[in-house]
């Protein structure tokens, strides 16, 4: 990245009557700001699996040994790509996800598709997820605010705990070397009380519990 720096310094300063400056600092938050926006997928059908299937179509014997290779030294190969989209540049986070970002096809083209995770009312937001939600809370919420200055608020992070030595719900420390029992669905939320567990259930814990995870960070969802 130094060395991208100066390239580009050189080029601004050597393009005529134009001459703009860009510190290290400017240019870290433009990097930044675009790598966030950065989404890899691969494509479903690789250029070499396109190529062997086209070769079993050709009637000539050599074509045979050919093959042959190509079996004995694996059939597909994932080949990477990286692009930016406006509409999943457009998404904002949260660790209950609504939408997945999955590899597609748009007119035989390798390309992204965005997809619900379950029924979403008219108006509603969507929001994919910038990192891997099955984290624990607190590395979770540390990161995205590391990498994006902002603390998720989400649904998930609210009825999720960071340790057994807070309460979840009300917030209430256990004394000494006492631990408070936890979830045993989830294992992410522990209470001082059933009280505290039934109220927290019924306000939003319930819904979250189970809800399945998605693996992504920079990347296609898994």
């Amino acid at each position: 990245m130094p060395e991208v720096l100066k390239m580009m310094n050189r080029l601004f300063n050597e393009s005529g009557d134009l001459h703009y400056p860009i510190t290290e600092g400017e240019f870290e938050a433009r990097y930044y700001q675009a790598t966030c926006n950065l989404q890899a997928f691969s494509a479903s059908k690789s250029p070499k699996t396109d190529f062997i299937e086209n070769l079993e179509h050709v009637e000539d014997i050599r074509v045979l040994a050919m093959l042959k290779f190509f079996e004995e030294n694996g059939r597909n190969a994932t080949v990477m790509f990286a692009g930016m989209f406006p509409l999943h540049a457009c998404l904002n986070h949260a660790c209950d996800n609504n939408v997945e970002v999955m590899d597609g096809m748009v007119n035989g083209t390798p390309a992204v598709h965005v997809r619900v995770k379950h029924p979403i009312k008219e108006g509603e937001e969507l929001f994919t997820t910038y990192i891997d939600t099955s984290m624990p809370r607190k590395l979770r919420r540390a990161w995205l605010y590391k990498s994006f200055s902002f603390w998720c608020v989400c649904k998930r992070c609210k009825f999720e705990g960071d340790d057994n030595s807070e309460c979840t719900e009300c917030k209430k420390p256990a004394e000494g070397d006492k631990k408070w029992p936890g979830c045993s669905r989830c294992k992410r939320a522990w209470y001082c009380s059933s009280q505290c567990q039934k109220k927290a259930w019924v306000n939003g814990h319930k819904d979250i519990c189970s809800m399945k995870h998605t693996v992504s960070h920079q990347g296609v969802s898994k």
